[in-house]
């Protein structure tokens, strides 16, 4: 093959490590998809594409204008989304980025393969078509996204070619770059957002492999910059090569037939064992990289356990934060060890004690939640100490009639005990959804994970409803029986209640979690039983939407607010003229 490169027989095309979903990677990792591609075909092959190819993902985020831009593309060639999805001033056209940023972009309009030995109609059947137009691409080939040439297919497109020199079309065997030098001649119109949707089944299908993806990128970002630290610090080596084979398993399940969740049950779980394969790599660079930074610390007292927790940012965190651990021995006389922990100057913070992950009857592991503020790229010590309790305090949320109430520091919210749900979200006096907030609605949906047949879900059928207090305890298979809607934990940094909920034979659990300085988490968890069907998170807004914004690589995108399926990364926005909602998420992008 290199000697055909460089006879100019074999071309090159495209250059990335291969064709991803071209929507959920973050900007960074669309950056490193790029950069191991051509610096592949460099090292090998002395090639260095201009023009990106990407035939089958499954829409375009407007993000990847000035990343192709900025590491030398000129051009994109790309086949969707179809004219049923998205309508296009031309299929030729100068795709504009978020930061202003151009490229020249191509549509293929009639595929990228033709079969075996039928290449030549393909090439007829678009002569005919497109005869209005001054020059026109057509990508043969045998096999998905195009392949190899065959015998029958060359001897009759030479025949083509001899046929048609008579009425003056002139049809060459060509490459994207020549191509796309033809278009440097045309006035192209402009297109300034996404190029979306398409199938957006593919948006929230297969989650288990969209949630660890997220979680690989983040804990790959997180041990980027605590390894950097480190090593610039002189207590570690860099750790390249670790960091070079996450990347590699990180970059290669962006393949747009294995992220979007359109894969079959083998490809998803290689998609698994390779995340979790970047991911135990990650955790055992970051750990190597604490244990560096942490390197000479003073000695906690006795009856002390410390707590590090770093911060990779330039800038101040302020939030809960939670750590669980044993202590120093079993206590197995019937007393409450209850937390105290401290920052660095000695400063009590609010602290409480929530329940472990273990289910043993002692004290001994301890699963500690604190309020704390972070300093900017730190190491961040609390030393954790313990007081001697009869019993672990109990603090009462205000229960009113059908409500459980938390009101505090202007933010109140009220959640149904008849229904489960949240029925007020108020802070500072103004309210930001209408009653019920936070239901489970169950949609009609079909077989086709790519969902093709509409762009979106309109056909609600049903929704979880609470389940009954006998259900309850058979659910979580108890002697005591349980209210369907109870507070599970209160203290002096958070309340978190717990409302378990049944559709057919699924089962849902739901944990509302109410930090006292303002920040509102809602945990779903459900045993998914049911065919054909898809659940919804449903938060009604109070106020008048004027924008849906949400998060695209190193963007944000205008979204549609008309039940239309849309395509956001880590958060989503609904903004009214003096407030909004934004949520944000850690696995889904529909």
């Amino acid at each position: 093959i290199r000697d055909l490169v460089k006879r100019g027989k074999w071309h090159i095309m495209g250059g990335w490590h291969l064709q991803p979903d071209c929507n959920m990677p973050s900007g960074e990792f669309f950056v490193r998809q790029i950069f191991s591609g051509r610096k592949y075909f460099k090292e090998k092959f002395g090639v260095v594409p201009t023009i990106a190819f990407n035939a089958d993902p499954f829409g375009h985020s407007r993000g990847l204008v000035q990343i192709m831009k900025k590491t030398g593309y000129e051009g994109y060639l790309f086949m969707r989304p179809s004219d049923s999805f998205m309508t296009l001033p031309h299929h030729n056209f100068k795709w504009v980025g978020y930061d202003g940023s151009e490229i020249m972009a191509s549509k293929i309009c009639f595929g990228y393969n033709s079969g075996k030995g039928r290449a030549g109609e393909k090439i007829t059947r678009i002569l005919r078509e497109v005869d209005d137009e001054e020059f026109y691409l057509c990508l043969w080939g045998i096999g998905n996204h195009g392949g190899g040439p065959s015998k029958k297919d060359l001897v009759d497109i030479t025949e083509i070619i001899e046929s048609k020199k008579e009425n003056g079309t002139e049809i060459i065997h060509s490459t994207p770059e020549s191509y796309f030098e033809e278009l440097k001649n045309v006035d192209l119109p402009r297109v300034e957002n996404s190029l979306n949707l398409w199938a957006p089944g593919c948006y929230t299908s297969q989650v288990r492999i969209k949630q660890r993806y997220r979680q690989a990128e983040n804990e790959y970002f997180f041990a980027e910059s605590i390894c950097s630290h480190a090593s610039s610090l002189g207590l570690m080596e860099y750790p390249e090569k670790e960091f070079a084979e996450a990347i590699y398993d990180i970059i290669t399940v962006q393949f747009h037939d294995i992220l979007p969740g359109s894969s079959i049950q083998p490809a998803e779980e290689m998609a698994l064992r390779m995340l979790d394969h970047a991911l135990e790599i990650l955790s055992r660079v970051k750990t190597k990289a604490f244990f560096a930074l942490s390197d000479g610390q003073r000695k906690p007292d006795e009856d002390k356990i410390p707590i590090f927790v770093y911060n990779p940012y330039p800038y101040e965190i302020k939030g809960d934060f939670t750590a669980e651990f044993m202590l120093w021995d079993q206590v197995r006389d019937l007393i409450y060890m209850s937390p105290d922990v401290y920052d660095e100057n000695g400063v009590l913070l609010n602290s409480q004690c929530e329940k472990e992950y273990s289910s043993l009857p002692m004290e001994w592991r301890k699963r500690v939640v604190f309020n704390a503020t972070l300093e900017p790229m730190k190491l961040n010590r609390f030393d954790c100490g313990f007081t001697v309790l009869e019993n672990k305090p109990k603090y009462d949320l205000i229960s009113d009639g059908e409500w459980i109430v938390y009101d505090k520091n202007g933010l109140k919210v009220k959640i149904n005990k008849t229904t489960g749900l949240v029925d007020l979200i108020e802070k500072n006096g103004v309210a930001y959804i209408n009653k019920p907030a936070f239901s489970l609605d169950v949609y009609k949906d079909n077989h086709d994970p790519w969902y093709m047949e509409d762009i979106g879900w309109r056909d609600v059928i049903s929704q979880f409803t609470l389940l009954s207090p006998e259900e309850v305890k058979e659910y979580y298979c108890v002697n005591d029986i349980l209210d369907p809607v109870r507070v599970i934990e209160s203290g002096d940094v958070r309340c978190v209640i717990e409302a378990t909920f049944g559709y057919k034979s699924s089962r849902a659990l739901v944990k509302y979690i109410i930090s006292h300085d303002g920040e509102f988490n809602v945990d779903v968890r459900i045993n998914w039983n049911e065919k054909q069907k898809l659940v919804k998170l449903n938060i009604p807004a109070s106020f008048k939407v004027t924008d849906c914004i949400g998060e695209h690589a190193y963007g944000r995108e205008n979204l549609k607010t008309d039940l239309t399926e849309n395509v956001s990364q880590k958060y989503i926005a609904l903004c009214g003229d003096d407030n909004g909602i934004t949520v944000a998420n850690n696995g889904i992008y529909g």
